[in-house]
């Protein structure tokens, strides 16, 4: 398809509209199932769910728990963005599912497409704290799109860790894509 200097623009425009309002719409108090509970940074993720739950951006350094009985279920149309549970901070991020909590997106779609799970998207190194993710899960994740994502948006330098352990089940519906994949890797 070539691009005219008119649909470039209506492409930048798209875009420019579609990243403005995911950070106007998304910043500012714990929203739905995440709380702060210590501050200034621990969160307590917790009920049952059956809606997506709003991309919910931590303060540095986020400490996500989950309380026992929480869990996100979505069926039909949703309106999921990045998935069911999108979760994001700067600095190390920890995760802590030891509730076996379930994330099941397996009949769901959003805008016609498949529905990500879990969706992890790690911020920027801070001064002397790189970018990093620990994850530990005893939970269930089941998804018509990937069951487990994680993302970064902070540029370079990247220098922290990814560290994820996985205890329970992690399943993906199987769908095709055009966009460019990593070979699997083992997960801990």
């Amino acid at each position: 398809m070539k691009q005219t200097p008119h649909s470039r623009k209506q492409a930048l425009l798209l875009t420019t509209t579609l990243a403005l309002g995911t950070f106007v719409t998304f910043q500012g108090e714990a929203l739905a199932s995440c709380t702060l509970t210590t501050a200034p940074n621990t969160y307590t993720c917790a009920g049952a769910n059956t809606t997506p739950q709003p991309f919910f951006i931590g303060a540095n350094d986020p400490t996500y728990t989950t309380s026992a009985g929480y869990g996100v279920v979505l069926t039909g149309p949703t309106s999921a963005f990045l998935g069911a549970v999108p979760l994001a901070g700067s600095g190390a991020i920890t995760y802590t599912d030891s509730n076996g909590s379930l994330i099941d997106t397996t009949a769901a779609t959003a805008f016609g497409g498949p529905v990500n799970g879990l969706y992890i998207l790690i911020g920027k190194d801070l001064p002397g704290d790189p970018a990093s993710l620990i994850l530990r899960s005893n939970g269930n994740f089941k998804a018509s799109g990937n069951a487990v994502t994680f993302g970064g948006y902070g540029g370079q330098p990247e220098s922290g860790v990814l560290d994820a352990q996985f205890t329970g089940t992690i399943e993906s519906t199987p769908r095709t894509s055009s966009t460019a994949t990593v070979p699997p890797c083992p997960v801990t």
